[in-house]
């Protein structure tokens, strides 16, 4: 019995002998087919490079040099991608919209299949915006998200609060146990208990004076926070909510001095006038960082 061109196994027109579809087809035809020949016969008809005539010369060639066909398809395929990719980037001539539009809808589909999503990420990257429907689906996969170029993510987080403070609770926590943020944004001073079987009473030390700046650009979790907001006002209200309720159930002083912080690290950036403009607290904060550093009002 031939291999139907209907059924379970068959493919849709237009269908690529790629991920599930193609992994049925082929399922399929080992199945129904007469003999393992012709099941071979079959998939190569629909899928092999040999159907190509322009292709058949040099696959033989490689064939006569022991160039295995695995090793030859995969080489096609990687140059393929990269020359694809080299295409969606090019920011001399960049491709149309709607072309890449055009090429998201075709390629989504394969963006778990290791060998093929570096595609549909590249088109991501190139876009602004990307299409609502696609960023609702990117939310729901954490381990995908986790792919994503960092302005697809802020997408994402646009049009998801509640991943956004997912993301950030970790470097929330974080800063409350920074010794930077203990000792410096606080103004603490270090408490060295004293010595066993020493006579010598508890001593207080005060830390060397450090520009607040340089104590900002060397907090990592201030940092982490600060690159996810610095691209979107939204997203730097949206933050700021969440350090006020987080605040608000904690009551940890330090995550008071993040607000300040946050506002000042963007300050700091120059990547984030405008941001920092609409912030009605910038000028405070401002003003306030600039007598820490100078010790007086």
């Amino acid at each position: 019995m031939e291999h139907p061109e209907g059924g379970e196994g068959a493919l849709e027109a237009g269908a690529h002998l790629i991920g599930s579809p193609g992994s049925n087809y082929i399922a399929n035809a080992l199945s129904t087919h007469k003999s393992l020949e012709a099941a071979i016969a079959d998939v190569h008809g629909r899928g092999a490079l040999g159907k190509y005539s322009s292709c058949e010369p040099m696959l033989g060639l490689l064939d006569h040099h022991g160039v295995h066909r695995a090793e030859t398809y995969r080489s096609v395929l990687e140059g393929a991608t990269a020359a694809l990719i080299d295409r969606i980037q090019n920011k001399t001539s960049p491709m149309p919209h709607n072309k890449l539009l055009q090429l998201l809808e075709v390629s989504f589909q394969f963006i778990k299949l290791p060998e093929l999503r570096a595609i549909p990420l590249a088109v991501l990257g190139e876009l602004n915006p990307v299409p609502a429907a696609r960023l609702k689906q990117i939310s729901d996969d954490a381990e995908l998200f986790e792919s994503l170029p960092s302005t697809v993510q802020h997408q994402v987080w646009e049009v998801n609060s509640q991943l956004l403070r997912r993301h950030a609770m970790p470097s929330l926590r974080a800063f409350t146990q920074e010794t930077a943020t203990t000792m410096h944004a606080l103004d603490m001073d270090l408490i060295l208990a004293p010595l066993p079987n020493s006579n010598l009473k508890q001593q207080t030390k005060p830390l060397p004076t450090l520009p607040r700046s340089k104590l900002r650009s060397g907090s990592p979790s201030l940092q982490t926070l600060m690159n996810m907001v610095i691209k979107s006002r939204k997203l730097y209200v949206e933050m700021c909510k969440f350090v006020r309720q987080y605040y608000g159930e904690k009551g940890d002083p330090a995550i008071c001095a993040l607000r300040s912080q946050l506002l000042m690290a963007l300050h700091d950036s120059g990547q984030a006038a405008e941001l920092c403009a609409h912030d009605p607290t910038h000028k405070l904060a401002w003003c306030l960082d600039a007598c820490w550093r100078d010790k007086r009002m």
